[in-house]
């Protein structure tokens, strides 16, 4: 038969229709090759160039960068590739095995991540340690979170009762006897109608309860009850006990929400917002902010947060959102008007100018922060007449005009000792009368409403042995009588209407600053008030607006007045801080969201600053963290509060913090964060059969409860005291767990150990099969060829060689 085709014959060729293109375009080497370089390229861009993806084209975060459409498509065509590719052009046999086994690990390594990544939870929670569980004797029940500075009042009328937690001592030492160890000690301030007290509570030791009272004596101010009345408790009837403070939510990382509610419940509800900016900011109009530098252009957000869920406080009533600002506070400036359209608020705006500096300031002469600077050197006064002007020149001391009807007195003692409340200090006798006094303390031009002040001095008097606290106004009316011994200090003791056998009146002095800026009592009226070397009555000078005043005698020092309106009205908007200034470390607590709240007449518009947790109340706030709800009032006339925060999923189990440990490094604890090797949480969960013994979570060490895991994300560090009678804290009062859940995770394992060992399979033990089948074949030759198959030396021809080698694939390939 001729070997050669006729023109006859027809060529049979393989159908080319498009499956079978799709087939053979899955089926490429090539195809995988790019698409593993494009996976890498995006990969990339987005790990190691995150301005790239924080571009307002993108504005995404990693996780979103990775859980994006381009990425999920990558991978699947990866994957597709990968297995039309090992069913077309790689057969199972033991020698492709190993390739088998790598492509199926990465195939169940991807289902599995998309497993993991669909399914996705990460958030954290913060769980205080304690509660104080609050029973009245008239049956009124609160709770009290165990955190230094908490506050709360428990029932009405004469069975009102005022709490505070006024110290915590997370490792306080047990008494000596059958105990050992520490416990946590809690000091609670109470007082009631009939006086004050505290008690001590120490959590697994309901039996060392315990309260403290004031004994009146300045040597031995307070001791135990049951040394004093002769028994532990003063009110048996008031029922204190710790308990655990459960979390019950996660808060999500990197999602918004809005919580509202109406205006005097406690539980928030959420409204997830979708479609909030993450990196740049989005303003309705340029006149909605303050921005340092160019106006931001306007480019509105159209987000309407609709009502969610059935229990919904406000069904009827969407909400939306215009505005979103990554970084920014809050900041009023004023804003010039008239009589008939402001309020009188007199602000200057000046500079004060020595050798080698020049110095802007603005202030406001109704405000008690604003209306003085550098420590009370440079003031700012309004004045309603110029009696009232020329008073303001005139250095005099304070004064106490103390009077007592019964025996004739009617004294004025000058000021010259504040006592600060040092009990060793002594009493000063009341010329002609029985009274002895000490003045502890003065406050001067204190703000009870806008533009109205008062003068104050907290003044003890003694006459014999009775001894009270008396707040001392330079308008008489306003005074109070405190007792000396009420724990927490006179805003939480019972106050009391003056004794009428004592009348006294604080008559403020006046020491003029260094540069006192007049004006008044006209808007025409201003001046400076240049305080005199010799500590002499001040000297007047007209000013004008622009023209440097010397002062103080020294032509080197001048101050000039730039800006003056005596009708203001105060403008608060948001301050966009510029990006060069802005601290990495902050992320989104500085962030804020405009709303738009719907009223009888169309809608309004209000900043919500961000919350990181919705909090009950701000005794829950953990001494730290923002509570800043906004009241708003709706068109039905209910008023709200509404709270923007993150999202937050109910956990599996609510969660409590029996006891925090700080494993320190050698040397212990030295207050800086370094010293520090571990933190642990001693954490328990609640079940139908109460709560589970405790179990430890740290850092590199986690819990897993329920599908969830636990794992120590921040501490509570002792703090300083924040305020002026805030009790500062020892720490160890709270924990922030991180939470979250792995599905997948043994899945993704299990194919990455499939792949492993497919390449261990690829390398090292299909080399090994290769080669022992050669050796086979090899001895079969040399056993059954002969000399047939022999060269001229002996040796296997090649031919002969390589068509035993080629049967033996062939055997191996079926």
């Amino acid at each position: 038969m001729s070997d050669r085709l006729s023109s006859t014959d027809v060529v049979s060729t393989p159908s080319r229709g498009p499956l079978t293109l799709l087939l053979n375009l899955f089926s490429s080497i090539w195809l995988g090759i790019t698409l593993l370089t494009l996976l890498f390229i995006y990969s990339s861009l987005g790990s190691a160039v995150p301005p790239l993806r924080q571009l307002r084209v993108f504005d995404m975060t990693e996780f979103e960068w990775f859980h994006w459409w381009p990425f999920d498509l990558l991978i699947a065509l990866i994957c597709i590739n990968l297995v039309v590719a090992t069913l077309r052009r790689i057969p199972l046999t033991i020698l492709t095995l190993g390739v088998w086994m790598i492509h199926g690990g990465i195939i169940i390594l991807c289902l599995a991540s998309v497993w993991y990544f669909s399914t996705k939870i990460e958030g954290d929670t913060p769980v205080i340690r304690r509660q104080v569980r609050i029973t009245t004797a008239d049956g009124s029940t609160g709770a009290l979170p165990v955190v230094p500075g908490t506050i709360t009042t428990v029932g009405a009328g004469p069975g009102r009762v005022s709490l505070q937690v006024v110290d915590v001592d997370p490792n306080w030492v047990l008494p000596a006897g059958s105990r050992s160890g520490t416990a946590m000690r809690v000091l609670v301030d109470i007082q009631t109608a009939q006086g004050g007290f505290m008690r001590q509570l120490v959590a697994g030791h309901p039996d060392l309860s315990e309260d403290i009272v004031s004994t009146g004596d300045p040597n031995r101010p307070r001791a135990r009850a049951i040394n004093v009345v002769g028994t532990p408790l003063v009110d048996p009837t008031l029922r204190l006990e710790l308990q655990y403070e459960s979390q019950d939510w996660v808060y999500l990382m990197d999602s918004r929400a809005l919580y509202i509610r109406k205006v005097g419940t406690t539980a928030w509800h959420e409204r997830p917002i979708h479609g909030l900016p993450r990196y740049h900011d989005r303003v309705a109009s340029s006149d909605d902010v303050w921005a340092d530098g160019a106006a931001p252009l306007p480019r509105p957000l159209r987000i309407e947060i609709p009502p969610a869920g059935v229990d919904d406080p406000a069904p009827g009533v969407t909400f939306g959102v215009s505005g979103y600002l990554r970084y920014a506070t809050m900041q009023s400036q004023y804003q010039r008007g008239d009589a008939q359209s402001a309020p009188l608020n007199p602000i200057v705006d000046l500079t004060l100018s020595a050798p080698m500096m020049t110095r802007p300031y603005q202030l406001a002469a109704f405000d008690p922060v604003s209306r003085t600077a550098e420590g009370g050197a440079l003031e700012f006064r309004w004045v309603n007449s110029i009696a009232e002007r020329e008073r303001a020149l005139v250095r005099r001391a304070p004064e106490l005009q103390i009077a007592v009807p019964e025996a004739g007195v009617d004294v004025v003692v000058p000021v010259e000792l504040l006592t600060g409340g040092a009990p060793e200090a002594p009493f000063v006798p009341v010329p002609g009368a029985d009274y002895e006094y000490r003045v502890e303390s003065l406050q001067d031009a204190m703000e009870v409403q806008p533009g109205q002040f008062v003068w104050l001095a907290i003044v003890e008097f003694r006459r014999g042995d009775t001894r009270f606290r008396r707040w001392v106004f330079s308008e008489p009316s306003l005074n109070r009588d405190f007792p000396v011994d009420a724990p927490g200090g006179d805003m939480h003791g019972a106050a009391a209407a003056p004794d009428e056998g004592l009348v006294t009146t604080y008559r403020p002095g006046n020491q003029p600053a260094m540069v006192t800026v007049i004006a008044g009592p006209t808007d025409a009226d201003l001046g400076i008030a240049a305080g005199t070397p010799d500590g002499g009555d001040a000297v007047w000078t007209d000013a004008t607006i622009g023209t440097p005043v010397p002062v103080g005698g020294n032509a080197a020092l001048t101050v000039t007045i730039n800006r003056f309106a005596a009708y203001t009205r105060e403008i608060t908007r948001p301050l966009i801080v510029p990006v060069e200034q802005r601290n990495k470390d902050v992320g989104v607590q500085l962030s804020m969201i405009q709303v738009q709240v719907p009223t009888s007449s169309g809608t309004t518009s209000t900043w919500l600053n961000y919350n990181h947790y919705a909090f009950e109340d701000a005794n829950h706030n953990l001494r730290r963290y923002a509570f800043r709800p906004r009241v708003v009032r709706l068109p039905d006339g209910t008023q709200y509060e509404l709270l923007f925060s993150r999202e937050r999923l109910p956990l599996p189990a609510p969660v409590a913090l029996d006891d925090f440990r700080v494993t320190s490094h050698v040397g212990g604890f030295t207050g800086e964060i370094s010293s520090i090797r571990d933190w642990t949480s001693m954490v328990t969960f609640e079940t139908d059969r109460g709560w589970t013994p405790p179990v430890p979570v740290s850092m590199n060490a986690p819990a897993t409860h329920k599908g969830f895991s636990f794992f120590q994300a921040q501490w509570d560090p002792p703090d300083e005291p924040r305020f002026e009678g805030d009790p500062g804290s020892r720490g160890l009062n709270y924990t922030v767990l991180g939470v979250g859940n792995r599905n997948g995770v043994v899945l993704q394992l299990v194919g990455c150990c499939i792949a492993v060992f497919g390449m261990f399979w690829a390398f090292y033990v299909k080399p090994i099969i290769k080669r022992r089948r050669q050796q086979r074949v090899y001895a079969s030759v040399r056993a059954g060829g002969g000399a047939s198959g022999r060269g001229a030396n002996g040796m296997l021809d090649a031919p002969v060689a390589g068509r035993a080698l080629r049967s033996a694939s062939v055997e191996d390939e079926a």
